[in-house]
């Protein structure tokens, strides 16, 4: 096939998804701005330590969970939901 004979098609990540729904629009995009605001940051601080450092009961590390709890998604929450609800979010956290 040469290059004047392929077809491109525009999908998403994986070309396999159902559109999402607002929910889960919602939720991609409030998991990916702590992902890059607050973990991306924190990793790259993180990077620099030692692993002793890393771990250290005063380490930065151990305020993620909390920040992620303001997000508002609690394990209670997802096992709340029917398995193609929790199916199809999951992998969007």
């Amino acid at each position: 096939m040469t290059a004047q004979n392929t077809i491109r098609a525009s999908l998403p990540p994986t070309g396999l998804e159902a559109p999402l729904s607002d929910m889960e629009q919602t939720l991609q995009a409030n998991v990916r701005k702590f992902a890059q605001n607050v973990m991306r940051p924190m990793g790259t601080r993180l990077d620099r330590l030692s692993p002793e450092e890393v771990i250290a009961p005063d380490s930065e590390y151990w305020t993620v969970f909390p920040e992620f709890m303001k997000l508002g998604i609690s394990t209670a929450d997802i096992m709340a939901l029917t398995g193609e609800e929790r199916g199809r979010l999951l992998p969007l956290i």
